[in-house]
């Protein structure tokens, strides 16, 4: 297991891959996210919109936006745990509820992640 620095390195290696298909990965992450929030009084957690993403999407991406967007500010800890959910050895293992704390537009992401 990476070490603290080296694992936020990765994350944001992962948040910032520059390919057009990772791109269009985290925008419609964000987009998920946005609509959860909007659903579920502002708190979002993975088993709850992970079903709306396209199958394409690596599992990877989507946690390193999710670290980028509570790094920016958009998302913080709402002190709650649920499980993971999904379809792979991780769905008990417990996953952090987040309150998004302020809208996510998409012009903040472009050229950046």
């Amino acid at each position: 297991m990476p070490q603290q620095p080296e694992l936020f390195e990765t994350l944001a290696a992962v948040a910032s891959d520059w390919r057009p298909s990772r791109r269009e990965a985290r925008r419609l992450i964000r987009q998920a996210i946005a609509r959860c929030a909007a659903l579920h009084g502002g708190k979002v957690h993975i088993s709850w919109f992970r079903e709306e993403l396209p199958g394409w999407i690596d599992p990877h991406q989507i946690g390193a936006t999710i670290s980028a967007l509570h790094q920016t500010g958009h998302l913080a800890s709402a002190g709650e745990w649920l499980p993971n959910g999904g379809g792979s050895g991780n769905g008990a293992k417990p996953a952090l509820v987040r309150v998004l704390t302020k809208p996510i537009r998409e012009a903040d992401f472009r050229d950046k992640h």
